[in-house]
């Protein structure tokens, strides 16, 4: 999704929203550090 929206659009920033009061902040805290481990490169790969 972050790959499409980006061809069509030609972004340079992508805002998250992780932060749900009902979810719990280790959950929150695991999520960040998957997008900055595993989405991240994959998106910086597909885009250079």
């Amino acid at each position: 999704m972050i790959i499409r929206m980006h061809s069509r659009v030609q972004h340079d920033r992508q805002i998250f929203q992780l932060d749900f009061s009902s979810v719990p902040q280790k959950l929150v805290l695991e999520v960040i550090e998957q997008l900055g481990t595993e989405v991240l490169p994959l998106v910086q790969q597909e885009l250079s």
